[in-house]
């Protein structure tokens, strides 16, 4: 009998106690006219600058964009990161882990809450005005504005490949490069202050694959300029080579991040992929002789093809897949290339090869490197490389400063 009504004071504790997270009529509302994507759409200070900062990422400075979904899931663009110090030389072992751009959110009131990865803390978020097509929050700095963007990706074109390039900076942004390809193939070089150092081969699903794509689909790829350009000097160049049909489609520059924000956007999960897939590193016979692939260039006669350095990585790519062999080829063109020291400087610790290259010929589908104390020897990459992907007019004359002339 004792255990009895004991059952029924429970059921009643149950029936009479109020759910603590069940959301009001407002709440509910509110979620449902955040669902979508926002993108920036300008920010008004307040009088009175107070310092605040709720999501810590790299020095760089990135826009701000979400997509909501109806799952309580939100999608930070500018994405979440966790820095480490290894070492006594705190600066130059300094490294970002990227925590990825996904986490919860709910709504409290009339204010978004989101959970902030990388201290497991819920961070609130005033919205001052949320309609059809406008969001705002009001913040301890000023009014951030987004407006809802929607975007029709029916025509836009899919790709073979993406190869994207990290240059570093005056500081200690990751030097890297990355390949991935639409059957899941990944290629990986983290150069000089990435987590993983050295050459990296890996897969991803396809279904990873094409959340990359959309991402610079959303961007307009075909569309956008090849070059974009921040004012000021000693930032990040990264480059983005688009592969369809076999061969490039387009290359875009970013110097500074100052392109359409979907591309800044869609940079970022794709620089940081390598740390959140299984990498097997390339042993040294996998490798051809170390190209760099900074300032890699096709010359004759005085004038050069200067290729991006995420154009230097994908023939790079096709050097290591090729074959070596014995034939004889009229060459075109030598092939040029120099270190990364517009930001590493001299003397600190590079990724180096065994053998010191002379020079390069080749008339694009074959390679002969010419070594200083080795025999020389040929790689055929299958294609003509130059010719698929550039022509005569491509080549710029050159001063004596290796400056572009008219």
């Amino acid at each position: 009998m004792k255990n009895l009504l004991l059952y029924f004071l429970l059921l009643l504790l149950i029936a009479c106690h109020p759910k603590q997270d069940e959301p009001t009529e407002q709440e509910r509302q509110l979620q449902e006219q955040l669902i979508g994507e926002w993108v920036p759409a300008g920010f008004v200070r307040y009088e009175a600058e107070v310092s605040y900062s709720t999501i810590p990422p790299p020095r760089v400075s990135i826009e701000r964009g979400y997509t909501f979904l109806p799952n309580g899931e939100v999608d930070l663009k500018q994405g979440y990161y966790r820095r480490a110090d290894v070492g006594e030389d705190e600066y130059n072992n300094r490294r970002y882990y990227f925590l990825g751009s996904k986490t919860k959110y709910k709504i409290a009131g009339d204010s978004l809450l989101i959970f902030m990865p990388y201290d497991s803390t819920w961070v609130h978020f005033s919205i001052a005005r949320l309609t059809k097509d406008t969001l705002s929050f009001k913040g301890e700095q000023g009014i951030s504005n987004y407006k809802r963007s929607t975007y029709h990706l029916e025509k836009a074109p899919t790709f073979d490949a993406i190869v994207l390039s990290t240059s570093g900076c005056f500081g200690t942004c990751p030097i890297s490069s990355t390949l991935i390809t639409a059957d899941g193939q990944v290629v990986f070089f983290g150069e000089e202050f990435t987590t993983s150092e050295g050459f990296y081969i890996s897969t991803i699903p396809e279904a990873i694959y094409k959340e990359l794509q959309d991402n610079y689909r959303k961007a307009s790829i075909d569309t956008i300029s090849t070059k974009f350009s921040a004012g000021g000097t000693d930032q990040e160049e990264i480059s983005v080579t688009f592969l369809k049909d076999g061969k490039i489609f387009k290359t875009v520059s970013d110097y500074g991040n100052a392109g359409p924000v979907e591309l800044v956007w869609a940079n970022i999960p794709l620089r940081y992929l390598y740390q959140s897939i299984n990498l097997k590193k390339l042993q040294e016979e996998e490798l051809p002789v170390y190209v760099k692939h900074h300032f890699l260039s096709f010359a004759k006669g005085g004038k050069t093809l200067d290729l991006t350095q995420s154009e230097g990585f994908l023939l790079w790519n096709y050097l290591r897949m090729g074959k070596r062999c014995q034939e004889k080829f009229n060459p075109r063109f030598q092939v040029s290339f120099r270190e990364n020291y517009l930001w590493v400087p001299r003397g600190r610790k590079r990724y180096a090869t065994k053998e010191h290259i002379k020079s390069i010929e080749t008339d694009g589908q074959f390679y002969t490197f010419y070594l200083e104390g080795q025999e020389s020897y040929t790689i055929n990459i299958g294609f003509n490389f130059f010719d698929l992907n550039f022509s005569k007019a491509d080549f710029t004359k050159k001063d004596k400063y290796g400056l572009p002339t008219q």
